[in-house]
């Protein structure tokens, strides 16, 4: 093999979409490698560019190409034998300038190529077996390194004919638009096409891969296969560089299933349809189970609240309670202080009366006494005969008496008098001290009413917020199934499309095969 590499770059490669004609669709979310080969011997050159053991790039540069800067990062080119639109999105401008430099030199050196046709199906056949197998041999293992550093001791050695491309190389997959154009062109495609792409001969098959080289499996786990042998079921797993699948028995209808290396096999085009639904599939449910992790969130965060807000109503309920036994107290206390100041004026009015009574019964002695002294003066005068004697000394002992009995009355009712004002005191001071702490804990029950108002106004605020993205969030949600819908139907087209260029390329097989037998006879 003559090819060289002259020049290699990274970048974002795009496809042209086959549905809207405008739209570009990316190959793969990370930047790829893209390599120029030059062959010195037949004067050409090509642009090659692998993912996943597939050429997504694979385009002869022949004189009068040109590469488009559609921006400062982006360039684009038509490769016209093929009839596909390329696209390269690259990290800086002067990686662009670079490409684009080395795009217009090895468009001014290189040869023209001839056009596939009958006439020269054969040697288009054998360019395009070459140049796929150099592409496979040496842009792969570039990509491997670049994208998996870690897998040269997970996954198994390649075989010895991975090393041989001009003897049992595997070809890699065309774009499928040069087969449209050559079945639209009414031309035979070329010969390396249809065997790089074996497992794509039927439309209808429902194998999702190819085995690309032999396999023997080490154990019951591992799953043993021959080179271009269909695949069914691959589906991706845990370990790296190893997949999962099946393949038909010798009977034709059981199949075995286990585990294999992902190097040893190609996906095929139904494959990428299967992916592509699988991937719309799993984005929607992805979705859909965010949309319900969110709604369940949200519902958990509107639980919560509506606690907090009944918490909040039993607290500001029992304040209230509180406040009303507060009052309540407040009331008896100021019945009894009532009570006492009654109490108090009954025992001022009756000491007012006993001294008043006793005044009197002050005035009345005296009266008594000065009718006595009358009464004793005339009796000096004109004693009378009082058979016992000692008239005088009566009176003055009863004087004595009564006067000695109004004393300890007075008494008396001084002491009752200050003991009702000493108790009257300790029952005002217990009174003012008990008003002061009720209305003390009135202000701090009022207060902590009002706090709590404000905090059930917030908690209403994030309540209408949290509806309000609950909204947004359903809204949005049916905006994604109306887009899904729409990936549905482009879907839908696409497989049609492929269909209808499956049953064209068919046909030209089937034309090539007869003009083949026909130059052998």
């Amino acid at each position: 093999m003559s090819e060289q590499k002259i020049y290699t770059t990274t970048g974002h490669v795009f496809h042209l979409d086959p549905v809207s004609k405008t739209d570009w669709v990316g190959v793969a979310a990370d930047a790829l490698t893209i390599s120029l080969y030059r062959d010195e011997s037949r004067r050409t050159c090509r642009i090659v560019s692998m993912f996943q053991s597939k050429a997504v790039i694979n385009c002869f540069i022949t004189p009068g190409m040109t590469l488009v800067k559609s921006s400062s990062k982006f360039g684009q080119w038509e490769d016209v034998r093929a009839n596909v639109l390329y696209g390269v999105g690259f990290n800086s401008e002067g990686e662009l300038d670079t490409f684009a430099s080395q795009f217009e030199n090895a468009a001014a050196t290189t040869v023209q190529l001839p056009m596939p046709g009958a006439a020269g199906a054969a040697a288009s056949a054998a360019a395009s077996a070459t140049g796929a197998a150099a592409a496979a041999q040496t842009a792969q293992p570039a990509v491997q390194v670049q994208q998996q550093p870690q897998q040269a001791q997970a996954q198994p050695a390649q075989p010895a004919q991975a090393q041989q491309p001009q003897q049992a190389a595997p070809q890699t997959q065309q774009q499928p638009a040069a087969a449209a154009k050559a079945a639209t062109n009414g031309t035979h495609a070329p010969a390396s096409a249809a065997g790089s792409n074996g497992a794509d001969a039927n439309a209808e098959d429902d194998s999702n891969a190819v085995a690309l080289y032999d396999f023997a499996g080490k154990d019951e786990t591992q799953l043993g296969f021959k080179a271009k042998q269909k695949l069914y079921d691959v589906t991706s797993t845990t370990r790296e560089g190893w997949s999962y699948g099946s393949i038909l028995n010798e009977d034709g209808v059981t199949k075995s299933s286990g585990l294999f290396p992902t190097s040893y096999i190609q996906i095929t085009k139904a494959a990428s349809a299967n992916a592509s639904n699988s991937a719309i599939s799993s984005a929607l449910a992805k979705r859909a189970q965010e949309a319900q992790e969110q709604q369940l969130k949200q519902q958990q965060a509107e639980k919560l609240q509506q606690e907090k807000l009944q918490q909040q109503q039993l607290l500001l309920q029992q304040q209230q309670q509180e406040k009303l036994q507060q009052e309540r107290l407040l009331q008896q206390q100021q019945q009894q202080q009532q009570q006492q100041q009654q109490l108090l004026l009954q025992q001022q009015q009756q000491q007012q009366l006993q001294q008043q009574q006793l005044q009197q019964q002050q005035l009345q002695q005296q009266q008594q006494l000065q009718q006595q002294r009358v009464a004793t003066g005339s009796a000096a005068q004109f004693p009378p005969v009082n058979p016992r004697g000692g008239g005088s000394e009566q009176l003055d002992s009863e004087k004595d008496v009564i006067i000695k009995h109004l004393r300890e009355r007075v008494e008396n009712s001084e002491r009752a008098k200050a003991a009702a004002d000493a108790s009257n005191r300790e029952i005002i001071e217990t009174l003012q001290g008990d008003i002061a702490s009720f209305k003390n804990e009135n202000d701090r029950l009022l207060a902590a009413l009002k706090e709590s108002n404000l905090s059930g106004q917030q908690w209403e605020t994030e309540l209408k917020t949290v509806k309000t993205n609950n909204a947004r969030l359903l809204t949005a949600l049916q905006e994604s199934y109306a887009n899904v819908e729409t990936w549905r139907t482009q879907l839908l087209a696409i497989e049609e499309h492929n269909a209808k260029l499956q049953k064209k390329f068919n046909d030209v097989e089937q034309l090539l095969n007869r003009g083949v037998s026909l130059l052998r006879e």
